[in-house]
């Protein structure tokens, strides 16, 4: 997959984005793929203005350098930078680097800040992520929509920088957890996903992985960074948001078909994710 991603075309430079004056907490802040050849190229991170902003970077050809925490790492080929500013960090193209080819997402928001900094904190700001890895689709998906003018309004872009923070979360959680997910925590997270419209609860996916609730809470949160009442309602409010940006489902049958069985509910817990009602992240122009 790396040498395809190598020979795709992308666009050259920053890809823009949609704004609006509603403060999403999970917002998409530029994007791109990047050839660089020039040893100029350097970055420090107390240098990038006072705006807090996340960003990953993520090596397809060639290598960089980053210097974080004092110690310097090499970027290769298949590594993550999972950075935020304001912060004491430096990364850039060394000499003995003919090029430096990587994809960038660059995030803004309070769900991201939060996310990218409970990455950095606990596992450290690189992240190897596997061929087949679904951060690595969510990145060629948004490079890809953001450069042919596919995002049609800042809270679609909301959507996708949410679902990206989640994966990464995800992907960090294994790597913590020490490899591959064993295969009841395989099981319970297909069940998790099969089943999340319908009134599935932890006690459902409990017993289908065949432990008692507080042992199974306990392992799901250790293999997957959240605990199977929260990895369920992730996954109906990532589902609520597609709807809310693909179809002209009424609020009450979006939360219905995204597994809230009450829509006040659903109305408070989007806001607390995103920042915003399910009316106005929909409030685009998009269904007028």
């Amino acid at each position: 997959m790396l040498e395809a991603l190598a020979e795709m075309e992308f666009g050259s430079g920053a890809a823009p984005f949609p704004r609006h004056s509603v403060p999403l907490h999970a917002m998409l802040g530029g994007c791109g793929y990047s050839r660089e050849t020039d040893t100029s190229y350097d970055w420090h991170g107390l240098k990038r203005g006072e705006a807090e902003m996340a960003l990953i970077q993520y090596t397809v050809a060639g290598h960089g350098m980053l210097e974080y925490a004092g110690r310097r790492r090499r970027i290769g080929v298949g590594k993550a930078m999972v950075l935020h500013f304001p912060y004491d960090n430096r990364y850039w193209l060394p000499r003995d680097s003919e090029k430096w080819d990587f994809l960038y997402v660059c995030l803004y928001g309070r769900e991201v800040m939060r996310v990218w900094k409970d990455i950095t904190g606990r596992h450290g700001p690189v992240v190897t992520l596997r061929d087949d890895s679904p951060v690595v689709e969510s990145l060629v998906c948004i490079v890809r929509k953001m450069q042919a003018g596919d995002v049609r309004s800042p809270f679609e872009a909301s959507s996708h920088a949410y679902d990206l923070a989640m994966r990464l979360l995800d992907e960090v959680a294994v790597h913590q957890a020490g490899g591959e997910r064993p295969q009841y925590i395989e099981d319970a997270i297909a069940f998790c996903r099969e089943n999340f419209r319908s009134d599935v609860g932890v006690d459902d996916v409990a017993h289908h992985a065949g432990y008692s609730r507080y042992h199974f809470t306990r392992l799901f949160k250790e293999w997957t960074g959240l605990a199977p009442a929260s990895y369920i309602q992730d996954l109906r409010l990532r589902h609520s948001a597609r709807l809310l940006t693909e179809t002209a489902l009424l609020v009450k049958e979006v939360a219905a078909e995204s597994g809230f069985a009450d829509c006040n509910y659903f109305c408070r817990a989007f806001r607390r994710s995103f920042g915003v009602s399910p009316a106005q992240f929909r409030k685009s122009g998009m269904f007028s």
